[in-house]
């Protein structure tokens, strides 16, 4: 999912351009074969950009043989209850929404999270993400199943973090993928005791976005992504030159390359 000159409102992605930047048809796709792939058979909830990326979604799941069911704020009241009381019963196994259960809804039997909607907002994420961590019977785990790098830029929900008036601290850690498609995140660095001072581990930036390359060639080779998708990756998760340079010496380009796409991606934030 591509976040590509969209600009922000109210401190997130604008759902409007979100939705002219991708295309509703091709996105559902990927969201069902997600499924069929990593979660089938279980109760999954997922979070769209709009209306129509959301109808989309559950056409797309219907056309599958998956039964889903669209809901949104015009929803009337009994068609929220009759879905959801289908969805409960195993009825339908998708349930597709627009901002409609990211709080004030408890629904312990879903097993599956799926997110399509991009966002710059933590607590918006830790709400998406906490629909599937409600407990009930039988229920061992959690599956989220995420279309956008909301992952790379906040983290997972197991995180430690410091709320504060002042907002929130999280600990100095760093979210990759495996080759898998696993997202993992690194244990905080410890900082070293001695009887005379405490010396902390100096982090070195550059050395983090090594690894988070290092774990993007892994999943290119894992899933046989052609070359662009490194371009797409490197674009949302706003690289530094230096990991382009990687990137072009990875794909054999010229060394103007690394360049032109940094600095194409730098005038594109300024503007």
């Amino acid at each position: 999912m591509s976040t590509k000159g969209v600009r922000s409102h109210a401190g997130d992605y604008s759902n409007k351009q979100l939705a002219a930047a991708n295309d509703c048809i091709q996105l559902a796709g990927s969201l069902v074969g997600s499924y069929l792939d990593q979660a089938m058979g279980k109760r999954a909830i997922v979070f769209a950009i709009n209306v129509e990326h959301s109808k989309a979604i559950a056409a797309a799941y219907n056309a599958a043989g998956i039964p889903a069911a669209h809901l949104d704020g015009d929803s009337t009241s009994d068609e929220r209850q009759a879905a959801l009381s289908a969805f409960a019963a195993g009825d339908y196994k998708v349930l597709s929404n627009v901002a409609l259960f990211t709080e004030g809804f408890d629904l312990p039997a879903i097993e599956v999270v799926q997110i399509a909607r991009p966002t710059k907002s933590l607590s918006l994420w830790l709400q998406m993400l906490g629909r599937g961590l409600r407990t009930a019977p039988g229920k061992r785990e959690a599956l989220f199943i995420d279309h956008t790098s909301n992952w790379a830029r906040l983290g997972l929900p197991t995180r430690p973090r410091v709320w504060t008036l002042d907002g929130v601290v999280v600990e100095n850690m760093v979210a990759t993928r495996s080759p898998s498609g696993e997202v993992v995140e690194s244990e905080p660095i410890a900082i070293e005791e001695t009887p005379a001072e405490l010396q902390e581990v100096v982090i070195d930036p550059l050395e983090v976005w090594r690894k988070l390359w290092a774990e993007l060639v892994l999943t290119q080779q894992a899933f046989g992504y052609k070359p662009g998708w490194f371009q797409y990756q490197l674009k949302d998760l706003n690289a530094p030159y230096e990991i382009w340079q990687l990137a072009g010496e990875h794909l054999g380009y010229k060394r103007g390359w690394a360049w032109y796409q940094w600095k194409s991606l730098q005038d594109s934030k300024a503007a």
